[in-house]
């Protein structure tokens, strides 16, 4: 029987790891044994700056960071509590509030960034408007908490512990307010951590649009409008306390009337500015001398160059003359119409047809006269234009009939009323927002019948299946 000896002389080895990306290698020897371990490079997807990078581009498609992004992973749900939306919707009713609701209302209000709020009551007299306004107050101390990165970083951890982590506070960034009286007055010094801001004005009022952007200084949208009166904008519109540039980049005005020497002052501060519309204009009581110039602040946008993606322009009792030119002029690239009409008006309809059918966003501003022809050029226009993806027309008209692809609705039509009924499959099958008011030629007493129901829903739900806003 043989016997084989192995030698105990010292012995080097290395090892190399089978993953290129990991810098790992072991050493031993017959004393000791060092493992040296280096630290592995991360993945691509797992680095929370090219994350954020990719979320960022998922703004537009809520539905997917709802279903699906945040579901992936802890790091991803974490990542995107600033971009998820949570909404709250409250309207001031006598008859349907009660104490049980509100405090639902006011529970989930520290988690949402999303509040539309209609008000009446003018006077802050009514004990709703105290509690909510008192619930507001948290989210001011939330966001002065947010600017101290330490006290941020403790409660981050403290979230990420928790056992309910969908219930983690946040911070409201957009506020839809309905008001009339003192209202927004009290909750002005209460929303510094608004990216957006959309005042609905009963009636008439003054706001100091300075104080507006000081108290909200990462402001990105604000639309102020009324629809019943004027609303005034008194000088100075940038704020005293203002040394850089403002981030706003949406700005929405209606029914108001102002000098437009602070409409350029405002610009200049505002580079980043995309959308500007000027709706509807009101002018002072001295006809004579008129208070707007579009060719003066187009020459002012030019000077700063600044090219916008949507913009209209209009004043109180004019007519749409030269509004494509207006259009084209300021924002040349502009897949965002506005214009001030019921229906697409034969020269509404011509500028449409002049330009590549690449319209994403439509709408119509009723200017107060009624449609003769019932919506029947928009209804032509949705059955041509594939491409688009918002229609605001709340006041437009659709009727019934024109849904009824199978002929199941058939009424007698009003008297004196002759008008083109042929129904129509429409062509954006992509659209996400849909305002307008649906009609039908028949008896007001035949409104209810659940018939024209079938025919309204079965219609959008068939031909719009992405619809996200009705």
């Amino acid at each position: 029987m043989g016997l084989k000896f192995f030698s105990l002389s010292k012995k080097k080895t290395s090892t190399t790891p089978s993953n290129p990306s990991s810098a790992t290698t072991t050493t031993t020897t017959n004393s000791n044994t060092r493992v040296a371990v280096g630290k592995p490079t991360p993945r691509a997807l797992q680095v929370p700056a090219i994350l954020n990078r990719i979320f960022d581009h998922l703004l537009d498609e809520p539905e997917s960071l709802h279903q699906s992004v945040i579901l992936v992973c802890r790091q991803w749900y974490y990542l995107n509590q600033s971009r998820i939306t949570r909404e709250i919707i409250w309207v001031d009713d006598p008859k349907s509030n009660s104490s049980k609701s509100l405090d639902k209302l006011t529970s989930r209000l520290p988690q949402a960034n999303r509040l539309q709020w209609q008000s009446n009551d003018p006077q802050l007299k009514n004990k709703y408007t105290l509690k909510i306004l008192q619930a507001l107050e948290g989210n001011k101390d939330r966001y002065q908490q947010s600017l101290n990165p330490a006290a941020a970083a403790a409660a981050k951890a403290s979230s990420k512990k928790s056992k309910t982590p969908l219930k983690t506070d946040g911070l409201l960034r957009h506020l839809d307010l309905t008001y009339s009286g003192l209202l927004f007055l009290k909750v002005l010094p209460l929303l510094r951590s608004l990216t957006s801001l959309r005042l609905q004005i009963v009636g008439s009022d003054t706001v100091r649009l300075g104080a507006v952007l000081a108290a909200c200084p990462n402001l990105l949208s604000l639309q102020l409008e009324s629809t019943t009166g004027i609303i005034q904008l008194p000088s100075p519109w940038v704020p005293q306390s203002s040394s850089t540039p403002l981030p706003l980049q949406t700005l929405i005005l209606e029914n108001v009337i102002f000098s437009q020497s602070e409409l350029e002052a405002l610009v200049k501060v505002t580079p980043r500015l995309k959308v500007l519309q000027l709706r509807n204009l009101r002018e002072n009581t001295n006809p004579s001398a008129s208070l707007y110039s579009w060719y003066t602040l187009t020459q002012h946008l030019r000077a700063l160059h600044i090219s916008l993606w949507s913009v209209h322009f209009s004043i109180f009792g004019e007519t749409m003359e030269d509004v494509r030119e207006k259009v084209l002029v300021a924002a040349p690239r502009s897949r965002e119409w506005a214009f001030r009409s019921y229906d697409l008006t034969p020269i509404v309809t011509s500028y449409l047809r002049e330009i590549p059918n690449v319209v994403t966003t439509l709408e119509l501003l009723a200017p107060g006269r009624p449609d003769p022809n019932f919506g029947l050029e928009l209804h032509q226009y949705l059955c041509a234009s594939p491409h688009l993806l918002h229609l605001k027309a709340s006041q437009s008209v659709c009727l019934i009939e024109r849904m009824d692809i199978h002929r199941r609705w058939s009424p007698s039509s009003r008297a004196g009323i002759l008008v083109d009924r042929q129904a129509g499959i429409w062509a954006c099958r992509n659209l996400k927002t849909l305002h307008i008011r649906v009609h039908n030629l028949g008896s007001s007493a035949i409104q209810d019948s659940p018939v024209r129901s079938r025919i309204l829903f079965g219609y959008i739900s068939r031909v719009l299946p992405e619809l996200r806003d009705l």
